[in-house]
C-alpha cells in the first residue's frame, strides 16, 4: 500500500473513531470520499446513510425545494443541515453530524462558470464550510475528484476532532486556496428548550425559524409516531375547512416529561414525507389549550373526542369548574375553535355531536361528520402497527 493511501486510510479511521453518527449528502462530486469512508473497516460504527442527489430533481427531493444554485456554499450548508436532521432521526443516541457537498467539476460539455467545490459540516451547534475554486483545464475529471475527495475527508476529520490532516499538502496548484468559514450557530430549538422562546415554525424543508406560522388549522399531538390515522384526519380537515393543517408539538405536556432536542428532531423528520414535500410544523412550549390559543389566536384546532372531553372536564383545570369556564371564555374571546373527530367506543362509533357542551360554548366545537372521517383502529393499535413495520 502506498504512503498516499496510508494517509487517507489513517484519516478515515479517525473519522470512524470520532463517535459521530454521520449522514452524507453529496451532489455533483465527492463520491470517491464516500468510497473511502465505506471502504475502510469500521464504517458501520460511524456512517448511517449516504445519498448522492445528482440530478436537479433529486437535489430538490432532498432539500424540499429547488435551490437558487446547485453548487454554492449555501446549498452545501443546506445539505449539511438536512443530513444532520436525518442523522438525528436515524440514531438519536449518537452524536449526529451532517456533511453536505456540492461540486461543479470538469464535464463533457463547455462550462461557463468556475470549476469549484463547496463543503459544509453541521452538528446542531457549529457549521464549518470550505470552498475551493479549481483551475480550469488543468486537471482531468478524475484528478479533480481526487482533490475534492481529500478536501471532504480533511474538512470532516478536522471538524470532528479539531486536528489538521495534511491530505491537501502538495495537491493545490498555484493560485488555488481553500477558503474556510467556521462559525458557532445557535439552534432555535435550544431557545425553545431553554425557555427563551415559546413558539417556533419549522418549514417543509425542516428549516426552523422564530415566529408565528402561516394561516392554517393547528393539529396538536405527540406524533410518536406519525401514523396513517393522523394523515387521514389531516386530509379530512383540510377538505372541510379549505385550510392547510399545521401539526403542533409541544415540548411540555401536562402528563409527560419534557421532550428532548434529539427526540424532537426525530419526530420532525417524519413530516418531510417520502417525496421530500413536507408540512409546516409548529413547535411550542404550550401544554394546555389555553396556552396554545394565547400563542396562536384566531385559529381552528383539530382534536379528537378524548381531547375535547378533557377540555370540558374540570379535572383537567385543577378540579376547578370556575377555572375551566374562565379558560373556555378566554379561548372564545381569542378566537379559538375546535374541529372534533369522533372515535370508536366499546365497538360503537361516537361522534362529536354527542359531546355535552353547555350552550354558552356550543359554537366553539364543530364535529367532523362520520361520513367524512371514521377510523375504527385506535391510536394505540396504529402506533403498534407502525412500531412493527
Amino acid at each position: 500500500m502506498s504512503e498516499e493511501s496510508d494517509a487517507v486510510r489513517s484519516v478515515v479511521k479517525r473519522i470512524h473513531r470520532s463517535g459521530a453518527g454521520l449522514v452524507v449528502f453529496t451532489a455533483g462530486g465527492g463520491s470517491p470520499a464516500v468510497a473511502d469512508l465505506l471502504g475502510v473497516p469500521g464504517a458501520s460504527r460511524c456512517v448511517l446513510e449516504v445519498r448522492i442527489p445528482y440530478s436537479r430533481d433529486a437535489l430538490a427531493d432532498v432539500l424540499g425545494h429547488v435551490p437558487e444554485s446547485a453548487c454554492s456554499e449555501a446549498t452545501a450548508a443546506e445539505l449539511a443541515r438536512e443530513a444532520h436532521r436525518r442523522a438525528t432521526g436515524l440514531a438519536p443516541g449518537s452524536r449526529p453530524v451532517g456533511l453536505g457537498c456540492s461540486a461543479a467539476l470538469t464535464t463533457d460539455r463547455v462550462r461557463r462558470g468556475e470549476n469549484r467545490c463547496h463543503l459544509a459540516c453541521y452538528d446542531g451547534n457549529r457549521l464549518a464550510c470550505a470552498s475551493l475554486v479549481l483551475k480550469k483545464d488543468s486537471r482531468s475529471r478524475k484528478e479533480e475528484e481526487d482533490v475534492v475527495r481529500r478536501l471532504v475527508l480533511d474538512v470532516l476529520a478536522s471538524f470532528l476532532d479539531g486536528d489538521p490532516t495534511g491530505l491537501l499538502t502538495g495537491q493545490l496548484l498555484p493560485g488555488e486556496r481553500v477558503r474556510r468559514n467556521r462559525r458557532a450557530l445557535r439552534d432555535p430549538l435550544l431557545d425553545l428548550l431553554e425557555s427563551k422562546t415559546r413558539l417556533l415554525t419549522v418549514g417543509p424543508a425542516l428549516s426552523t425559524r422564530r415566529g408565528r406560522p402561516p394561516r392554517g388549522i393547528v393539529f396538536p399531538g405527540s406524533f410518536n409516531p406519525l401514523h396513517d390515522g393522523h394523515r387521514a384526519l389531516m386530509v379530512t380537515a383540510e377538505r372541510l375547512l379549505r385550510l392547510p393543517v399545521l401539526p403542533e408539538i409541544s415540548i411540555d405536556n401536562v402528563d409527560k416529561k419534557r421532550i428532548s432536542s434529539l427526540e424532537l428532531s426525530r419526530r420532525l423528520v417524519a413530516f418531510r414525507g417520502q417525496e421530500g414535500v413536507g408540512r409546516t410544523v409548529v413547535l411550542t412550549a404550550a401544554p394546555t389549550f389555553l396556552d396554545k390559543v394565547r400563542l396562536l389566536p384566531r385559529r381552528w384546532f383539530l382534536v379528537g373526542m378524548d381531547t375535547a372531553l378533557r377540555i370540558l372536564d374540570p379535572r383537567y383545570s385543577g378540579n376547578s369548574e370556575r377555572r375551566m369556564r374562565r379558560g373556555l371564555d378566554e379561548i372564545s374571546e381569542r378566537g379559538g375553535r375546535f374541529l372534533v373527530a369522533g372515535r370508536l367506543v366499546a365497538g360503537s362509533w361516537r361522534g362529536a355531536e354527542s359531546l355535552d357542551v353547555p350552550p354558552r360554548w356550543h359554537d366553539l366545537f364543530r364535529p367532523i361528520p362520520e361520513e367524512c372521517f371514521r377510523c375504527d383502529v385506535s391510536s394505540t393499535e396504529l402506533r403498534g402497527r407502525c412500531a412493527r413495520a
